[in-house]
């Protein structure tokens, strides 16, 4: 599930641009514009991972919910979820029954951690390139400079600054693609951050 927290994580990833090529200045004020009066986001996202490896792909669809400064919930349709409250991080494996549960170092995701905190910048921490117009919208690669986890991400947008696509990809080329839809930025129900947990699931710590 690692990815797909980086995935969480990085839609938020959308606050004042500077650093890696010449950005144009529409595509950066839509987007901060758009971080700057976000507290919360929900959407519900088409996602497809592709296994380099294995080359096969697994489809899946879940609704995301984030809200500032450090709380995440990814729920799949089929009962799996993953959520981040402060620094724990809860998984749900519905099927086991299994409840996984486990604090995050303090260097866990830390760079996009501070960006949904708000308490850093892209500019501080990723490199960033205009990739210019497509038929998806307006494309920003985001690059971590630590690689550890993934490699790049790609974030396409429309006119009013709202992302609609990201593609994100790993170091050893596995992709992660959401197609989100259903999108809202106003305040979110607590049931909307709440991850059901399977009845009689088995809790697992490290």
């Amino acid at each position: 599930m690692g990815l797909v927290l980086a995935g969480s994580l990085t839609l938020l990833a959308l606050c004042p641009l500077g650093t890696g090529e010449a950005q144009r200045p529409d595509v950066l004020a839509r987007a901060e514009a758009f971080v700057a009066s976000l507290q919360s986001f929900r959407a519900h996202i088409e996602q497809r991972y592709h296994d380099r490896v294995h080359d096969r792909d697994l489809s899946a669809r879940a609704t995301l919910a984030l809200r500032r400064p450090d709380r995440l919930t990814f729920r799949f349709d089929d009962g799996r979820g993953i959520a981040m409250d402060g620094a724990t991080v809860t998984a749900v494996e519905p099927a086991l029954p299994l409840v996984h549960e486990q604090a995050l170092p303090d260097d866990a995701f830390a760079d996009l951690r501070s960006v949904l905190a708000g308490t850093a910048t892209l500019a501080e921490t990723f490199d960033v390139r205009d990739l210019g117009r497509r038929p998806s919208g307006d494309v920003l690669e985001l690059r971590p400079r630590n690689r550890a986890l993934w490699d790049r991400a790609l974030i396409a947008f429309d006119d009013g600054g709202t992302p609609q696509r990201v593609l994100i990809v790993d170091e050893a080329g596995n992709t992660l693609r959401w197609v989100l839809s259903r999108i809202r930025t106003g305040a979110l129900p607590a049931s909307a951050l709440a991850l059901p947990l399977p009845s009689g699931a088995e809790t697992v710590r490290p």
